[in-house]
C-alpha cells in the first residue's frame, strides 16, 4: 500500500491530490473555487502564453518571467496557472520547500487576476506539507516541468470521454501509464512520476528520483524471481515502475504487512548506495581486522581478477547470482562468490544455491604448516575467505 509512508502528514496532502484528481484532472472545475478553470480551452491558452513566448536568459527568475508572459491573460487563465503550480509544489517536503513558501507563490500568480486567493482548506500547511524530496532539478528547472504538466492534462483532455476512462480504470495503473509514456518528455521530467502517484497512490510509489529507482531495482531485485527481473537492455521509466510494484509485494509477503515505505529506515539502507557502500567498507575493515589478529592476510594470486575483468569476461548472472559460465569457478586461483545480506542485524554470507557452486576449483599447495594447522581448526566459512580471491555481488 504506497499510499502508507509512516508520516501522518502525508495524508492530507493526498487529500488534496485526490480532489484535484477528480476535480481537475478529470472534470473542469477548480481546486479553490466552484469555477470551471481547468478547461481545455483555459489550458491550450496558458500553454500558449507560457510555451509561444519564451524569455530567454537566467537574470530573471521563473515567477517573474510568467508575469510578463500572463500580462494580458483573462482571470481564468492567470486562475488555473496558480493552481497547476500548486500542483506542481504539492510533492517537495518541508526540507526542500516549506508551505509557506508554496502558497506565497500561488498567491502572487492568482493576485495578477486581480483577485483575493480565496481561503481554501488546501492552502494549509498539511495540505502543503509535500510526501518527499523531488530532487534538485524538479525545482531548477521547473518552467519545463511547469510546461510538461500543462501538456500532459491538454492531451488527456482532448481525448473523447470513453478512452479518459479506459486509461483511468482498465488495468490501473498500467493503462494510463503506457499512454502517458507516449506523451514528449515523459522520459525525462520528473513531474512524471509525481503525477503518476498523486494519481495512483495506491500503486505507485512517491519516488521521482531516477537514480534512487535504479538503486532500489538493483539492490532489491534478487526478491524477485528470474521472470520478473527487467530483461530489456533498453530499460525505461516503465520497467523500472513494474519491477519496484513487484518487489514491494515481495516485501509485504515477506513482511506480512503492507504498511511500508522504501524510505522507512531499515528498507532504505538496504538499497541506499552511501549506506550500502559505508557497510561494505565497515565489512572489509573488519575481515582485515580479524585476518591481521591471526597473523594471516586476504590476497589474491594468479591472473587478474579485478571487478573490471571479471564483469567483462566472467560475468556474474543477475538470475542465479553465480558465474554466467562454469569456468569461472574452475580457472585458477581458487574462487568462489560468496553473497552476503546486510538487511538484518548482523550480516549473513552464504553460498548461491547453484550446482558447483561449492566446487573449490583447482587446489594449490602452496599453505604453511602453521596456516594449515589454522585452517583445519577453522569455521568453513573462515576458510573459505582465507582460501579464495572474494568477489562482492549485489545480487
Amino acid at each position: 500500500m504506497s499510499r502508507w509512508t509512516g508520516d501522518p502528514e502525508v495524508t492530507a496532502v493526498l487529500e488534496g491530490s485526490d480532489a484535484w484528481r477528480e476535480r481537475c484532472f478529470l472534470a473542469d472545475s477548480s481546486i479553490f473555487t466552484d469555477r470551471a478553470l481547468w478547461t481545455l480551452a483555459n489550458l491550450e491558452t496558458l500553454l500558449g502564453l507560457f510555451a509561444g513566448n519564451p524569455i530567454v536568459g537566467s537574470s530573471r527568475d521563473f515567477l517573474d518571467k510568467l508575469s510578463e508572459q500572463l500580462k494580458d491573460a483573462s482571470r481564468p487563465v492567470i486562475q488555473v496557472a496558480a493552481e497547476a503550480i500548486w500542483f506542481l509544489l504539492l510533492f517537495p517536503s518541508p526540507n526542500s520547500m516549506k508551505a509557506e513558501t508554496k502558497r506565497e507563490a500561488v498567491r502572487q500568480i492568482w493576485s495578477w487576476s486581480k483577485e483575493e486567493l480565496p481561503n481554501s482548506p488546501y492552502l494549509n500547511d498539511a495540505h502543503l506539507h509535500g510526501v518527499g524530496h523531488p530532487g534538485t532539478a524538479y525545482l531548477t528547472q521547473r518552467p519545463a516541468e511547469f510546461e510538461y504538466l500543462l501538456k500532459v492534462v491538454i492531451a488527456f483532455k482532448r481525448l473523447a470521454p470513453a478512452e479518459q476512462r479506459r486509461l483511468m480504470q482498465d488495468d490501473v495503473p498500467w493503462t494510463f501509464m503506457d499512454w502517458l509514456d507516449q506523451q514528449d518528455g515523459s522520459d525525462r521530467r520528473l513531474v512524471r512520476h509525481a503525477l503518476l502517484y498523486f494519481l495512483f497512490p495506491d500503486q505507485m510509489e512517491r519516488n521521482t528520483s531516477r537514480e534512487h529507482r535504479h538503486q532500489i531495482y538493483e539492490a532489491l531485485k534478487g526478491k524477485l524471481l528470474a521472470d520478473q527481473r527487467i530483461r530489456s537492455r533498453n530499460r525505461t521509466q516503465a520497467d523500472y515502475d513494474r519491477a519496484i510494484v513487484r518487489i514491494r509485494a515481495a516485501l509485504e509477503q515477506e513482511r506480512g504487512k503492507k504498511e511500508l515505505d522504501f524510505y522507512q529506515d531499515d528498507i532504505k539502507r538496504q538499497w541506499f548506495a552511501p549506506y550500502r557502500e559505508g557497510k561494505r567498507k565497515d565489512f572489509t575493515s573488519w575481515l582485515d581486522t580479524f585476518l591481521i589478529d591471526r597473523g594471516l592476510k586476504l590476497n589474491t594470486s594468479g591472473r587478474d581478477t579485478s571487478l573490471a575483468k571479471i564483469r567483462e569476461k566472467e560475468g556474474i548472472s543477475p538470475e542465479t547470482g553465480f558465474w554466467s559460465q562454469e569456468s569461472g569457478y574452475t580457472a585458477k586461483p581458487p574462487r568462489w562468490l560468496v553473497h552476503f545480506d546486510f538487511s538484518g542485524a548482523q550480516p549473513i554470507a552464504s553460498i548461491p544455491g547453484v550446482n558447483g557452486a561449492r566446487a573449490i576449483g583447482f587446489r594449490r599447495s602452496s599453505l604453511t604448516d602453521t596456516t594449515r594447522q589454522y585452517l583445519a581448526d577453522a569455521p568453513k566459512s573462515v576458510s573459505i575467505v582465507l582460501r579464495s580471491a572474494m568477489l562482492f555481488s549485489s545480487v
